[in-house]
Order: structure tokens, then sequence, then C-alpha cells
């Protein structure tokens, strides 16, 4: 027995007397008896051992506790994002604008287009959504143009985005099939729809000439251009469209159009 564990015995030995005094009761006889530390039944220890188990616990608990803490879900805390001037949609039932969905009407309704890869001679008119037609335009000299040849289209639906080669480079975008997207002060973006390998069905959609013949309105929402019916389109009739009030001016559209 090495003289740390001889020290130790001694402790005990004098701990459990004192023990034996204070509680009045009747003192073993024996040297063993004064050392013998609880043990599990059937189980015998020595003080060695017994100071080894208390030490394993001790390590078991430790395990336990950085084990626990391992399992604890960690938190995701997430900026929340103010709005910019073009996450905003327009309700044309609220005739309000809003943020992703209407709190009365819903979310506004998006038509997909017909899904085509990019490089296709023909991909331009291949992405046209059932119920659409391109044919001759019924404005003059105007070329193609995009007629309703289902049922009514009602007002508040989506359509795009525009697709074409995007360049920041505005010589580039000398095209009659370029839209212009804002993309912070004084920086823009031109997506160009001349090419039909690169564009969608919306580079057939003529301008219209005054307020009464035009049922689209064109906006920028997120960074792209889309077409939203403002009015009930009937079967039989042309898709016309000219800028919104709101994107018009991001484009220095004065407003008072002076449609020839």
């Amino acid at each position: 027995m090495g003289d740390w564990e001889k020290a130790r015995y001694r402790n005990m030995k004098k701990n459990y007397e004192e023990l034996l005094a204070l509680a009045n009761l009747p003192k073993e006889s024996g040297s063993e008896q004064a050392q013998k530390p609880a043990t599990a039944p059937g189980e015998a220890s020595t003080p060695g051992q017994h100071s080894r188990r208390k030490l394993g616990l001790r390590r078991k608990e430790t395990e336990v506790k950085v084990y626990s803490l391992r399992e604890r879900r960690g938190r995701t805390y997430q900026e929340v994002r103010k709005p910019q001037d073009d996450d905003y949609l327009y309700c044309e039932k609220c005739e309000k604008y809003i943020i992703d969905s209407c709190a009365t009407h819903g979310p506004p309704t998006f038509v997909k287009d017909t899904v085509v890869e990019k490089g296709h001679p023909n991909r331009a008119a291949l992405t046209l959504p059932p119920g659409l037609r391109i044919r001759q335009s019924g404005i003059p000299e105007a070329g193609l143009g995009v007629w309703n040849e289902a049922s009514d289209l009602p007002r508040g639906l989506n359509f795009g985005p525009y697709e074409g080669h995007v360049t920041e480079d505005e010589e580039e975008a000398n095209s009659g099939y370029c839209w212009q997207i804002t993309k912070g002060r004084n920086r823009y973006e031109y997506v160009d729809g001349e090419d039909e390998s690169q564009s969608n069905w919306m580079r057939y959609v003529n301008c219209a000439r005054h307020d009464e013949e035009q049922n689209l309105v064109a906006f920028q929402y997120r960074g792209q251009v889309f077409y939203r019916t403002c009015q009930v389109v009937r079967p039989g009739c042309e898709l016309l469209v000219w800028y919104g009030d709101e994107y018009g001016q991001e484009l220095g559209i004065i407003s008072g159009r002076n449609w020839k």
C-alpha cells in the first residue's frame, strides 16, 4: 500500500469513528469494517477501486453534460430585409400595392411559359402559354402580335418574366424589343428580346396606341419585367401593353402620355 493510500485510509477510519461517536452507535471491531466504503450488493471494492469508480462516475457525468449540450438545436437568426421598390405587386381588385400576397384576395397569379430550352431557333414562339396565339397584329404595320384565343383573361394575371439577352451596355440595347431594368441609383440593365432563340413570346406583344386599347401593364418586379392584365381580355382580343406609372417613372417617361 502506498503512502497516499495509507494516509487516506487513516483519514477514512478517523472520520468513521467520529461519525459513530456522534450517532451514539456501537463501534464495530476490526480495521476492515472502518475502511469499508459503500459498495453495490454482491460487490467488493478496495479503497483504490472505490476512488477510481468515483472518478469514473464524475467523468460520466461530465460526458453526459457535454453530450447534452451538443444535442441542443441551434437557432438561426436572420435579418428582415427591407422591401425594395420592385418588391411590390399590385392587386387590381383592391387597387393597392402589396408584398407577396393580398390580405383579401390572396397571392397574385403568375402564368408560366411553355418550357423550351434557350438556343432553339423558334424558342420565342414556342414558349407561348396555352390559350394564346401569335398572328398578324391589328395595329397597321406592327407585324405580328399576341391574341387571346381561349376564355376570358381576368384582371390581375401576371405574365413573365420578359426574357432575352441581358446587358449593361446601353449602346447594345438599341432594338425595338428592349426593356430597361433599374438596378439601383443610376445603375441599369437592359433585356433585349430581339434574338428569338434567347427571348420568349412576350417580344411579340405590341404597345397600345391609347388608353382604350391597353389591356396589359408592364412593371418591374424583383429585377425583371412582367406584364399584368389591367382589364378583362376577351377571346379574340389582342394583348397590348404600356408602361405602368411607377415603371414609367423609373424609365424617365413623363406621365400624361401623348400616343399617336
